[in-house]
């Protein structure tokens, strides 16, 4: 990059050159910031904690009462027969509802219900509609050997 004065171009081999960058003083305190802070992200783990379990009580609330029923009886059915289980099996004892989230409630109930407890361990997801995304094991606490 060569500099003329406050002004910067970008040389490239075949002599051609971009369009200037001027180089502004609150350019350099932005640089100084961190990325988080550029972009007006919040890092507060309590809080995001917090505002999960709110969004997880109002997306179970506003899931169909029948729906969500099925899908608590699913997860304690599979809970007994496995181990170890994803919502990929669950979703083989449920339709899908019109909001697919509504299972990060129902496992939620689960868990507090001490029907299983979620470990370290993620799997791909079998779903062809989550492209592989990573599902988090939970292991059973109910299984019995």
């Amino acid at each position: 990059m060569a500099k003329l004065g406050n002004v910067r171009h970008r040389l490239w081999p075949d002599g051609v050159r971009d369009p200037p960058y001027v180089e502004f003083a609150h350019e350099k305190v932005q640089k100084e910031q961190s990325v988080g802070e550029q972009l007006g992200m919040e890092f507060d783990k309590v809080k995001g904690e917090a505002l999960r379990e709110a969004a997880l009580d109002q997306t179970g609330k506003a899931a169909d009462k029948d729906w969500f029923h099925r899908a608590v009886e699913a997860v304690h059915t599979v809970a007994r027969e496995r181990e170890t289980f994803t919502t990929d099996h669950l979703w083989a004892h449920v339709e899908m509802p019109r909001e697919p989230r509504a299972m990060g409630a129902v496992m939620r109930v689960a868990r507090l219900a001490k029907w299983c407890e979620a470990s370290d361990r993620t799997v791909k997801s079998a779903r062809t509609k989550c492209h592989a995304r990573p599902l988090r094991v939970w292991t059973s606490l109910l299984k019995v050997p």
